[in-house]
């Protein structure tokens, strides 16, 4: 070490002990300081704590609509200079072909990342990095989301490539080429994770060739051209046909300034969507059945469940709150409870009801290790069976309940989660005073709502299950659950094909 180095570092660690006083007593000041705020002895614990409901009132974005039928809503906010907005076009992979499974998420991509008339791919990249903005897409089975945010200072330029990758995009073959790739090599590699497997198959299990089912395959994927994605954008990519959520620090005036004069040549048309059939009333698979596919694992991923409901169904409220206490409550749900606190065979598991448009899969899934994989499934079956003969009791309703009401202001923290839950709202067909109605029938709630939401929409004879692992390794023969059916995944494509 040289002499000059050596006299930096003496120099430190003298200002080191110096420091070393003076630190150590704040330390224990710090130590010692929480012993004054103890709380007293005769505190309630806090599992007896009672506490008022929330009550809130988010903030009512303004709406307007321009003559080409785009509908604008808008929330204005300060605290940062930012402005974030998002775009839901009504389209998504539940209108594409059986043929062109693939097609929607393959639009989604390229619209982003495929230029525009104006822009090269490379130059709408460079100008939004420049910027620090983001402009992202985002596919599901009923509605595709374009998203952006920007500083406010960049609004302008950032919105008007929006609106060309709205309005505009021209898919360019290259980069075509590149996401259908990356969707092969996924698809190439997706029965490398077991939970995503027993997710993906056991919806096919239940919904058979229905869109909901349909995963694509490696043919679908190849035999999409640039014109099937010009042919879908330009049928379901219209301003009648969507929605705009905005939130941020810019002026309601200067805001519609901006939209009119980015989106308000956007040509309207009268969307024709396809038809999509209706969800069979019975599982594809038929219920209740056993299905299993073996997997050289230490552990198993197992997923059980049948139909369920539908986003409109007027028991979604209570068939929440019953769920809250079965399986979605976190570590005071019966299953988590049962399979985890008192068995100690899973670190997590849980239940859920999805709610699409359609009729939508109440489901129930965890892992363990391969020794206990029968008495897991045992174990979930009661659960399920005992919460639809028995029921809720009145403190697991009250708590539950009152765990929904009072965390319901966490979905509407910032003003774009205000702004994007109202678009969302009139998106689903919801009147704009859905978030009061929903409070309001939480509120009015009895516990017999709840005990009845159970028996209807519970059905234990009615459960397809299905598991990924090791069957010489399990407790106990499979067999015992009834007759079991081998899924073979020796294909890219299993029964979601």
């Amino acid at each position: 070490m040289s002499r000059r180095r050596r006299s930096r570092a003496q120099e430190l660690t003298a200002a080191l002990s110096r420091l070393a006083g003076p630190l150590a007593g704040v330390l224990l000041g710090l130590w010692i300081a929480p012993t004054a705020t103890a709380l007293p002895p005769d505190a309630p614990h806090p599992d007896a704590m009672v506490f008022e409901e929330v009550e809130f009132d988010p903030p009512v974005p303004i709406r307007f609509e321009l003559a080409n039928g785009l509908v604008v809503y808008f929330l204005e906010d300060h605290a940062l200079p930012l402005v974030s907005w998002r775009a839901y076009v009504r389209t998504g992979s539940v209108y594409e072909r059986a043929d062109r499974a693939g097609l929607a998420e393959l639009v989604g991509e390229v619209l982003r990342t495929g230029g525009t008339a104006v822009h090269s791919p490379e130059q709408i990249d460079e100008e939004l990095e420049d910027i620090a903005s983001e402009i992202e897409t985002h596919v599901g089975d009923d509605r595709t989301i374009v998203t952006a945010t920007a500083l406010v200072r960049h609004l302008e330029p950032t919105l008007a490539i929006f609106a060309e990758l709205l309005q505009q995009p021209t898919f360019e073959g290259e980069k075509l080429e590149v996401v259908r790739g990356r969707a092969i090599e996924a698809l190439r590699r997706r029965n490398d994770n077991p939970r995503s497997i027993v997710e993906r198959e056991h919806r096919a299990l239940l919904y058979g060739r229905h869109p909901y089912g349909r995963t694509p395959s490696d043919a679908t994927l190849r035999s999409i051209d640039r014109a099937d994605l010009v042919t879908f954008h330009e049928r379901f990519f219209r301003p009648n046909n969507a929605i705009l959520a905005v939130a941020g620090a810019v002026s309601a005036e200067r805001l519609q300034e901006l939209v009119q004069t980015t989106l308000g040549n956007w040509q309207r048309q009268t969307v024709d969507f396809p038809v999509v059939p209706s969800v069979p009333p019975v599982p594809s698979a038929g219920a209740p059945s056993v299905h299993h596919i073996e997997m050289d694992l230490t552990q198993s991923a197992i997923r059980l469940g049948h139909l369920g409901l539908d986003r409109y169904d007027e028991d979604r409220y209570a068939v929440g709150v019953m769920n809250h206490v079965l399986g979605s409550g976190g570590f005071v749900a019966r299953l988590i409870q049962r399979l985890r606190v008192e068995e100690g065979i899973a670190y997590s598991v849980w239940s859920y009801f999805t709610l699409p448009q359609d009729t939508g899969i109440f489901y129930a899934t965890t892992q363990t290790r391969s020794g206990m994989t029968v008495r897991a499934i045992h174990l979930m079956m009661e659960e399920i069976q005992r919460m639809r003969e028995s029921g809720l009791t009145e403190v697991e309703f009250t708590e539950a309940r009152s765990a929904i009401l009072n965390s319901d202001i966490f979905r509407y923290v910032t003003p774009a989660q205000i702004v994007n839950q109202v678009a969302e709202l009139e998106y689903d067909g919801y009147p704009i005073d859905q978030h009061q109605r929903r409070i309001a029938a939480l509120r009015s709630m009895r516990l017999e709502d709840a005990n009845d939401a159970a028996r209807k929409y519970l059905q234990p004879d009615q459960l397809v299950t299905l598991l990924v692992g090791k069957a010489a390794d399990f407790d106990t023969t499979l067999a015992v659950l009834g007759p079991v059916h081998e899924i073979e995944l020796s294909r890219p494509n299993g029964p979601g094909e």
